[in-house]
Order: C-alpha cells, then sequence, then structure tokens
C-alpha cells in the first residue's frame, strides 16, 4: 500500500510543485483567453472582443 504523498519529505518540494501546478493552470487558462480574443477579433465584430478581454480581465483579478 502507497504513503500519502505529501506528508513526507521537504515541505519546500512539496510547496514548489504545488505551486508550480498552480501557475501551469492558470497560464493554461490565459492562454486560452488570448487564443479567444485573437480569433474572435477575426470575426469583425468589435463587441465580441471586448466582452472577451473585459471577462480575461476580471478573471485575473
Amino acid at each position: 500500500m502507497k504513503s500519502a504523498k505529501f506528508v513526507q519529505g521537504s515541505t519546500f518540494r512539496h510547496v514548489s510543485v504545488m505551486t508550480l501546478s498552480s501557475t501551469v493552470g492558470l497560464l493554461a487558462l490565459f492562454a486560452v483567453d488570448l487564443v479567444d480574443m485573437y480569433f474572435l477579433s477575426l470575426l469583425g465584430q468589435e463587441e465580441l472582443a471586448a466582452a472577451i478581454g473585459f471577462s480575461g480581465t476580471l478573471l485575473f483579478f
């Protein structure tokens, strides 16, 4: 039987792994927002691009 992963070992390593995982997730969200903004801007409707830009700002905060 395996033991729990985050109950033994270096605390700094555990915090680093969790921080890196969160960072990758946030970067993925922002990358998807950027791609959405690009493709919506190709449609020529400024309202859609503005709405995605505004929601990206809200997501950041």
